[in-house]
């Protein structure tokens, strides 16, 4: 009799046992969901960071160039063709119809709507863990959407960018709502 009550006990060490380790992996798992969330955000972030710096860069070369007039041109381009070094996941300037919709973690430029656009691999909403202010306000979305916008301050009041007379705020590139 006492040989048949340890069995029984040890059979159900290993049921709690087993069920503390679907527990954990499922913890596990979410996770390590939740840490790719964050190093995608990191990417955008870090991309995103580097384009406004080559912005910067640009502005500060027209500026000394004495060529600020180029600078609203500027602002309908595509802005990676600043960057010395394009992200990998960077497929160059397509319109939304050729991108696949089931294409995620990608980069592109749509040259027709002048937007910068990376599509999500992960929800980037669900890493709570991450001290960066959010993306986009736009909870549910699959796109992040971002165009140039060319900043002066109009001191003569014509709503225009004059030289010489308009203080250059610079070009920045902001992300825009997400119309899809």
């Amino acid at each position: 009799m006492k040989f048949l009550l340890s069995n029984a006990f040890t059979k159900l060490e290993f049921l709690v046992v087993v069920c503390l380790l679907c527990v954990l992996s499922i913890i596990l798992l979410n996770r390590i969901n939740n840490w790719h969330s964050v190093v995608e955000r990191k990417h955008i972030l870090g991309v995103t960071s580097n384009i406004q710096s080559a912005l910067n860069m640009k502005t500060a070369q027209l500026a000394l160039e004495n060529k600020l007039d180029q600078l609203p041109a500027l602002a309908t381009t595509n802005p990676l063709q600043l960057l010395a070094k394009k992200p990998v996941n960077y497929h160059g300037e397509l319109t939304d119809d050729a991108v696949k919709t089931q294409t995620k973690g990608i980069w592109y430029f749509n040259p027709k709507s002048r937007l910068l656009v990376y599509t999500l691999e992960y929800n980037t909403h669900s890493a709570t863990h991450s001290s960066s202010p959010p993306l986009s306000e736009d909870q549910n979305l699959d796109q992040l959407r971002y165009k140039l916008k060319f900043s002066f301050i109009d001191n003569n009041k014509n709503r225009r960018f004059d030289v010489g007379i308009d203080s250059v705020s610079g070009l920045q590139l902001i992300s825009i709502t997400n119309s899809k």
